[in-house]
């Protein structure tokens, strides 16, 4: 008897996320791992959005778009955060007592990996209860590099083609690959704006629950113009038994949000109107120097 076979469809890894995949397998800790090729396979807006995609993860959001990791569901002041190893202090400025890091102005463009540590091991520091969130970036590859990337978008409520994406990748060994320098520079453009209309009632009568009556309609009309860039740069000088770099790191985000607002409120018989204009700006530099010595028994 002959067997049809309707479709056979064959799937294969990614060398980056296979890597990814044996360093969570043979870690001694609870760690998941992302690969650069996964990091930029979905069009992620930040950093923040990029580490909700792991399993277990969630997000705290302002105006739809992540910003701070929550880990094992605890508060965001309670996960550590950290660029290649280093540890990177709160952004909250306003109750200082806050520890929490905002990942919404870091551009996933400029990652070559995320590492989440949900159990520290006995090299970690032990001040983060949650877990530990370390954002990798890798020294230049032995293959030379320099990539463009342009992405675009549309906003239909706004009915602007103004959202787009840039990013720039250079990577190249010098000096028989002994000195290796890697620069990034990316730019992004996002129109949040949506509009939203909330609803209060009361019910009259709690014997009949089906029975309410609308108190106040709020209609509210957010113009949010979100712009993100920064740059990278990592320089190092490979020795036969040591290494050293100094990496330095930019990120900007200006934001504008004009809101305004329309309440009708059916009890005092009135109709009241409220405008707000709010605009920041967070700014992060990081700069690094380190290095390593290779002795016959230990690093």
């Amino acid at each position: 008897a002959l067997v049809g076979i309707g479709e056979v469809t064959i799937t294969a890894q990614r060398m980056g996320q296979n890597a990814a995949i044996n360093q969570r397998l043979n870690s001694d800790a609870l760690v998941n791992v992302v690969s650069k090729d996964a990091i930029r396979e979905l069009p992620d807006i930040n950093a923040a959005e990029a580490i909700g995609r792991l399993p277990g993860i969630s997000l705290t959001r302002s105006g739809g778009e992540g910003s701070k990791v929550i880990l094992r569901g605890l508060d965001p002041k309670f996960t550590s955060v950290s660029i290649s190893g280093v540890k990177q202090p709160g952004t909250d400025l306003e109750s200082g007592a806050d520890r929490s890091v905002d990942l919404s102005n870091i551009s996933p463009e400029m990652l070559s990996g995320i590492e989440v540590f949900k159990s520290p091991t006995a090299d970690m520091d032990g001040d983060a209860i949650a877990g530990v969130v370390n954002l990798v970036i890798s020294k230049a590859m032995d293959i030379p590099k320099n990539q463009f990337r342009i992405y675009g978008g549309y906003n239909g409520l706004s009915e602007d083609l103004g959202d787009f994406k840039a990013s720039w990748d250079f990577s190249r060994r010098f000096l028989a690959k002994k000195l290796g320098v890697m620069a990034q520079a990316n730019y992004d453009k996002k129109d949040r704006t949506a509009q939203g209309i909330t609803n209060t009632y009361y019910i009259p009568d709690n014997q009949e629950p089906e029975k309410f009556y609308i108190s106040e309609v709020t209609l509210t009309d957010r113009k949010q113009k979100t712009e993100r860039y920064g740059g990278s740069a990592f320089v190092d000088y490979q020795l036969d038994n040591a290494g050293f770099y100094i990496n330095n790191i930019f990120n900007a985000s200006p934001r504008k949000i004009y809101t305004q607002e329309e309440k009708f409120e059916r009890n005092n018989q009135r109709i009241t109107h409220d405008l707000n204009l709010k605009e920041d700006k967070t700014n992060s530099l990081n700069t690094s120097l380190g290095g390593n010595w290779k002795l016959p028994a230990m690093k």
